[in-house]
This record gives C-alpha cells, structure tokens and sequence, in this order.
C-alpha cells in the first residue's frame, strides 16, 4: 500500500474525518508510526549502504536517514573494494590536524564527522536531519565511497511512496499510527490496547527472523 491508501485506512479506523482537510496531521501520524517501528523491530532490511562518489581532494559526505554507522568502504578505479579503518574524530584530528587542507592520498581512516555542533551555532539547524563521514587523507583519485549502517525505513512523503513497513505490513503500519495518535493525545489505556496487538505482531516478525537465521546456520554447516 501507498502513502495514501494507508492514509485512507487510518482515516477510516480511527474515525479522525477531520484529516481530510489536513492529509499532513495524518501523514505526521504515519510517518511516526514507521519510525516506531523501526526503532522497536529489527527486520533483516534495515541494513543498507549509502553510496556516493567523491572527487579528487574530497573527504566528507553526509546522509539522511542513517541511524548508525558500521563499517566504510571505497572503491577504487580498479573497481577494488578497500575497507577504513574506524578512528575516534579526536583520533583522526590528531593525525590529520588540517583535515580537508590535507594532502590527498589514498584514504585509510573513516570517522563520523561532528556536522552537528552546538544549538547556538547556525550550522545547526541545517544539519541536524543528516549524519557526516569523513575520511582520511583526502582522496588522490575519484573513488565510490559506501557507508554500510542501519537506515531508518523509506520516508513516505508523497501519496505514491512506499516502504517496508507499508509494502509488507500495511496493518501493522496503521495500527503503530493510530498507537501513535493516542500516545500525542495522552490516552494512556487506548495506547496500551494498540501496543499489546503491535507487540504480539513484531513477535512473529521475530520468529520469522529467527528461522531464517536458522535456515542460514544449516547450510553453512551442511
């Protein structure tokens, strides 16, 4: 289902007809619903990688969406895959005290760079949707950077978008946004009633999970 049939469906279940007349209420609902559910179910599809090419002399990028980091990679204009090295930012600052004024070379090092800073500062409220990698020494020739990590679902902004969460669990997806309404609404006992179900759904996900972890087990050790 699309943004906008679940829409309809969380209109119709939860008898809020006023969302009509303001589709953005109820898409803020929704998209809090796919945001609960990502941070409460792991599902197999919630690793990814962010994929961008990086000029001579460049070594940052920054994303949207990515919850955390695991791991960096570049390839080459051999098509060779070269995996970073993590380093703490003070650690990196440290071999590299000029960081982007570095000499270029082939990048060894990966750190989450500090694009946040602090609330005063007017960087801030440009940045704070994205998360920053930077890598170390600026690369001497254009390469594919690829930051592996756990991503927040698809965002559903537009009527015709879909994600996980709606594409798969549509019910699941309406019942975590009418979970949410009664969370902002202060209904302690409606939201309760809505998380028992939710719950007892994410643990078949779970299940789920679990077998094919098994199934995977099984043909490594046959």
């Amino acid at each position: 289902m699309n943004l906008k049939e679940i829409r309809e469906m969380l209109i119709k279940l939860s008898g809020r007809y006023d969302f009509k007349s303001t589709p953005n209420t109820a898409d803020f609902f929704i998209r809090g619903g796919c945001t609960d559910l990502d941070l409460e179910q792991e599902t197999g599809e919630e690793f990814n990688y962010y994929e961008e090419s990086l000029a001579v002399g460049e070594c940052k990028t920054k994303m949207q969406h990515c919850r955390s980091i695991q791991g960096v990679w570049f390839e080459d204009s051999d098509d060779v895959i070269v995996p970073l090295t993590y380093k703490q930012y003070d650690e990196l600052v440290s071999l590299y005290n000029e960081l982007e004024a570095t000499d270029s070379g082939t990048p060894a090092y990966w750190s989450k760079n500090l694009i946040q800073r602090d609330p005063a500062n007017y960087l801030a409220g440009d940045l704070t949707e994205y998360t920053g990698v930077i890598i170390m020494p600026p690369t001497d020739e254009v390469i594919t950077l690829r930051v592996y990590g756990v991503f927040h679902s698809v965002p559903l902004l537009s009527d015709e978008d879909e994600n996980y969460w709606s594409n798969r669990y549509p019910n699941l997806l309406v019942m975590a946004a009418l979970r949410n309404i009664e969370g902002f609404y202060r209904n302690t006992q409606g939201y309760n009633d809505y998380d028992a179900i939710i719950q007892r759904k994410l643990r078949g996900i779970d299940k789920d999970l679990a077998e094919q972890s098994t199934a995977h087990e099984m043909r490594m050790k046959g």
